[in-house]
């Protein structure tokens, strides 16, 4: 199937180029019309000397393409050449010959034609109006004429035998076959409306035709089809039931535009208001799901459906307007002034961290003013990705399985764009969905710029590692999952080493992590808390969702080892080993749980949160979280009002991330004793901002050892 549609689809794009071209593609028609008006002679029975010239609708279709002029050349030409092939010369000249031209160049005259696809029942409605106008006004005047100078019958025979079997049967040629070039030729959009139509349109013409032939069933269509001697009796009552019957078929005919005007505005137009508003969801308008808001009050099908969609492109949008926020926070230096074209190539070198070559590109060139297009935007971005390569190796199979129901008819893509444009596809940085509704050659939009732009963060991640955001629906159990997970992997060596630096009371602990967790958020939103139990993380989650705090979040698992006290209490997950008798060398796995905050004041607001329903505190009693902790380790990497600062020593050790928190006063000395056991490793320090009771935490080891 989808095979047929795709040699479809290929048909449509070969004859619509051949007609662009006016000229060869009006000397075809022409010849093919002077072809079938000399083979193809259907003449009626009876006394009339009338044809029956389906071929007719030839004409109607040179006037919608080319105009009145084209129209009526096609016409006048194309009968007059006809007439002297058949041996008539140039007897019909002045009322045929001009009678075909004057249909061709009324069609001309329609206003459909400036549609480039007709997409609403009423266009039809009108074009079948217009195409009955044009072919009363060529028979009228051609029977008139011919009459005038050939006329024999009476005015009532040649009104019965001549000219309503004349007009009625070209009526129905160009009725029945206009619309199916329409198709044909791709200037018909099926949607809801025109499938109704056409389908009423020719069900109705199809169970008339059948009623005829059961009614008639000695019918002699050799009459038609041979031109047979039939009795001339017998021959006219055939056409007077042919002038009763096609009357009736055309009448009915357009009364199948009302009725399906009627079935599309009261039984489909829920569903093509479901399908304009899916299609607005397609097109990035990030308010979107509001307009779903009636059809979710619907009890039936397109109301559940409608609901589901809402409740999915919710969740679509709110992950997009996080990373509009936090890209239009991070680019403060792009200004009013720059172009969507100019913020897309920022938000690309912010992902890659490289810069698009347009020195041999006739987008922008030297210039870099004008502004790309949508399938311009996605080579530039297949392109920084690395993917070229894989772009090539697309064939044109693959291609046509991947878009053979959403490439629009008249989106013509070169072979490499289609190759670009399905990899983004492939590998999700760009929604399938999107295409079916995008002028691929238009100017970047915003909307389409920033999908862009978020689709490939997700795929790239910009070097961040992070599970979720807190407000995602799913995102406790992600969290449990990597909570979960094998994570940190032990490492005997180190841990002896620094182990004895906390004997020696060189440090108070240490932090051993896997390099390849860390998160690297950015440091003025961020805040690490350090927890051992998940029960608690789940509440601290929680509380934040309740507290309206938007956050990234990732989870750091890391070993550690500090000094731990004896009034403290002691956890089941906790290993201890005595140093003297007021202080324990204390061990457990746990984890760093990182925030990147929307904002600044949602980091405050964090803070102030965990300090009152995250924290022990000696002698008072309050309703706080799970096992929370008497002196919590949260820190931040920038200075924070009412915290203290510390340094903190990094150790890359292989694979390994070796941290440990120092007073400034012992800075010097954890330096130059750590640089004895890790001489061959990268150490670095630097100032970090912790709360109160980690800070007195060290400062009173310090003292106390």
């Amino acid at each position: 199937m989808a095979g047929t549609f795709i040699d479809f689809l290929k048909i449509q794009k070969n004859i619509s180029r051949i007609l662009s071209n006016k000229y060869p593609a009006m000397f075809l028609i022409f010849l093919l019309l002077v072809t079938l008006n000399t083979l193809l002679v259907l003449k009626f029975p009876g006394i009339s000397n009338a044809d029956v010239r389906p071929q007719i609708v030839l004409i109607c279709l040179a006037g919608f393409y080319y105009g009145p002029v084209y129209g009526f050349l096609t016409g006048f030409i194309g009968n007059m050449c006809s007439d002297m092939l058949i041996g008539h010369g140039f007897e019909y000249l002045s009322s045929w010959s001009v009678g075909n031209g004057l249909m061709g160049m009324i069609m001309g005259f329609s206003r459909q034609r400036s549609v480039l696809k007709l997409h609403k029942i009423s266009q039809l409605l009108e074009l079948t109006l217009f195409l009955i106008f044009a072919n009363v006004a060529f028979v009228t005047y051609s029977s008139i004429i011919y009459n005038l100078n050939h006329g024999s019958l009476t005015l009532d025979a040649n009104l019965k035998y001549y000219f309503l079997p004349v007009l009625n049967s070209n009526i129905l040629a160009s009725l029945l076959l206009f619309p199916l070039f329409l198709l044909l030729l791709g200037r018909l959009k099926i949607n809801f409306p025109i499938k109704i139509a056409l389908s009423n349109f020719y069900m109705i013409a199809f169970f008339l035709q059948v009623a005829w032939f059961v009614n008639k069933t000695t019918f002699d269509v050799s009459g038609f089809i041979f031109n047979s001697n039939m009795d001339i009796g017998e021959g006219n009552l055939i056409v007077e039931a042919f002038n009763v019957w096609s009357m009736m078929l055309i009448l009915f005919l357009l009364t199948s535009f009302f009725i399906s005007i009627f079935i599309s505005e009261k039984i489909t137009r829920p569903i093509v208001e479901l399908d304009r508003n899916v299609h607005e969801l397609l097109q990035s308008d990030i308010q979107s799901p509001d307009s779903f808001d009636k059809l979710t009050r619907r009890d039936d099908e397109v109301g559940l459906l409608s609901y589901t969609i809402r409740l999915l492109s919710e969740k679509l949008w709110d992950s997009q307007a996080r990373f509009i926020n936090d890209f239009t926070k991070r680019m403060t230096f792009i200004s009013t002034e720059d172009t969507i074209t100019d913020i897309y190539e920022v938000g690309l070198v912010s992902i890659f961290g490289k810069k698009f070559d347009f020195s041999n590109y006739e987008v922008r060139g030297a210039a870099g003013h004008a502004d790309i297009s949508h399938i311009e935007a996605i080579e530039m971005l297949i392109k920084l990705a690395d993917l070229e390569e894989l772009a090539y190796t697309y064939d044109a199979s693959k291609m046509n399985s991947l878009f053979h129901d959403v490439i629009k008819d008249e989106a013509i893509l070169s072979d490499v764009q289609l190759q670009y444009l399905a990899v983004a596809v492939d590998l999700g940085l760009v929604f399938k969905g999107k295409i079916r509704f995008l002028d691929m050659h238009s100017s970047l939009t915003r909307d389409f710029a920033y999908h862009l732009l978020f689709k490939t963060t997700l795929f790239v991640n910009n070097k961040k590692k992070f599970i979720g955001y807190v407000t995602e629906p799913d995102i406790i159990s992600r969290l449990e999952e990597k909570w979960n997970s094998a994570g940190m992997v032990p490492n005997p060596d180190i841990e002896k080493v620094m182990n004895d630096l906390i004997r020696k009371k060189i440090i108070s602990g240490y932090h051993i992590k896997m390099a390849e967790e860390v998160a690297n958020f950015d440091h003025h939103l961020k805040i690490t808390y350090t927890h051992d139990n998940f029960k608690h993380v789940k509440q601290l989650v929680g509380l934040i969702i309740s507290e309206n705090i938007q956050a990234k979040i990732n989870i750091e698992k890391k070993h550690s080892t500090f000094i731990y006290y004896t009034e403290w209490d002691i956890t089941e997950n906790l290993s201890i080993e005595p140093i003297n008798d007021k202080i324990f060398l204390a061990s457990r796995v746990e984890s760093d749980i990182v925030f990147e905050f929307a904002s600044p004041d949602k980091k405050d607001h964090f803070r102030a949160v965990t300090n009152n329903f995250a924290k022990k505190e000696y002698n008072r009693s309050k309703n706080i979280l799970f096992q929370s902790w008497y002196e919590p380790l949260i820190n931040s990497d920038v200075p924070l009002n009412s915290y203290n600062r510390i340094n903190e020593i990094t150790i890359q050790h292989g694979s390994y991330t070796i941290l440990t928190f120092v007073a400034e006063e012992t800075l010097t000395k954890a330096l130059n004793n750590l640089s004895e056991f890790y001489e061959k490793s990268m150490i670095r320090s630097r100032s970090v901002w912790v709360n109160d009771d980690f800070y007195l935490y060290l400062k009173r080891d310090w003292k106390e050892r």
